[in-house]
């Protein structure tokens, strides 16, 4: 399931080598839109026998920073990035299935406390586009968190 809805983002981080010996950090420059601020991922440990795959984070920024979904590699370049409108936070973000094809979820709102929040959950598509916004149902959009 994450093979296909990341396909893609595999294909781009390839293209981006060169024929020159570089090491791998150097290899990967990440292009985004104006205005859009991702986040800067740094492994200080990595995990020891861990598979090459993708990490997913929900990346919380308040208030007063940007946020949203991520999609890194075990390197922590990051692959694709969402973020979410101003003062909104992002959480519970992870591939599904919907409809018998894989997507991207997760939860976007303001968070009062763990667990708690207003806000709506996200379905996104293969090729990273809305498919689908709700709020849970008889909760008044709280959820998330």
């Amino acid at each position: 399931m994450r093979v296909a809805l990341l396909l893609a983002a595999a294909l781009a981080l390839t293209a981006c080598g060169t024929a020159e010996k570089k090491p791998v950090a150097a290899m990967f420059v990440l292009h985004t839109l104006p205005g859009i601020t991702p986040p800067q991922l740094r492994v200080t440990h990595p995990a020891s026998g861990a598979q090459p795959g993708f990490v997913f984070i929900a990346e919380k920024g308040g208030a007063k920073k940007p946020s949203g979904p991520v999609i890194a590699d075990n390197h922590g370049r990051i692959l694709w990035y969402h973020q979410v409108p101003a003062g909104l936070e992002a959480t519970d973000f992870r591939a599904q299935s919907y409809r018998g094809k894989p997507v991207l979820t997760w939860w976007q709102g303001t968070i009062s406390k763990a667990g708690v929040g207003i806000g709506e959950y996200v379905i996104y598509d293969e090729e990273y586009q809305e498919l689908k916004t709700f709020k849970a149902a008889n909760a008044g959009g709280q959820g998330g968190g």
